[in-house]
């Protein structure tokens, strides 16, 4: 499908704001457009629900996600997203943030270093947000189940490039698979039994890794730790 014709790659209930309690005085909503067909969308699909049953936070979480069959998950279709849905939606509120996820996802994947500062300076330009994770996504998971930097002490480098071990994982992948015994797939008790507990521990764990941009594009490492502060986690 070329890239003008992007009208069908969002769910319809992506464009709706959700209810507010006092309409005079909006929450805030953080808008997620996140990469992947499952594990990404589901883990932050179940944390929206969490963070919506508690009264005091002033974020909603919305995940811009792309539907199964569009093939689309490069770090560029991610920022596309925003972008229609910014050109869609009547108005966004003041102190809305938008955020782009994507993994770096330089080694066995085989993304350039370029292509991912593109984005990074396109989101800025933009004024999105972005989270990024080296490798992938998994790492952040990885990072709930156990003191990486300790247990993979002598495999860090084989957690960066991450292999292919099989046809449905990467090496950080499977790890997390067996750590968690779980499939690529999060469902939400699995989310609450075993990631929510475990977020703030994650964000700890992560310190030890790289969590700047500018550093994460060549290292180990994450900066979701930022976008769960603000959600006070």
């Amino acid at each position: 499908m070329p890239d003008n014709l992007s009208t069908h790659r969002l769910h319809s209930s992506a464009f709706d704001r959700p209810e507010e309690i006092d309409p005079s005085d909006p929450k805030r909503i953080m808008f997620l457009s996140v990469e992947g067909a499952n594990t990404e969308r589901q883990y932050f699909g179940h944390l929206s629900k969490y963070i919506r049953s508690r009264g005091d936070f002033v974020f909603h979480v919305k995940i811009l996600d792309r539907y199964r069959s569009d093939g689309r998950s490069a770090p560029k279709h991610v920022v596309d997203l925003i972008d229609e849905y910014l050109e869609r939606i009547p108005k966004s509120y003041e102190g809305d943030v938008f955020a782009a996820i994507f993994d770096r996802d330089g080694g066995s994947g085989g993304r350039s270093k370029e292509s991912i500062e593109t984005c990074i300076a396109d989101c800025d330009t933009k004024g999105y947000r972005i989270y990024l994770t080296n490798p992938c996504f998994e790492f952040w998971l990885l990072l709930h189940l156990c003191n990486v930097k300790t247990e993979y002490a002598c495999k860090l480098a084989e957690l960066l490039v991450n292999n292919r071990v099989s046809s449905k994982h990467t090496f950080v992948s499977n790890e997390v698979s067996i750590r968690a015994n779980h499939a690529k797939g999060i469902t939400e008790a699995k989310f609450r039994s075993t990631y929510l507990p475990q977020i703030s521990q994650a964000m700890i764990y992560a310190e030890s890794f790289s969590t700047k941009l500018e550093d994460i594009l060549d290292n180990l490492g994450t900066n979701l730790s930022e976008l769960f502060h603000e959600l006070k986690f």
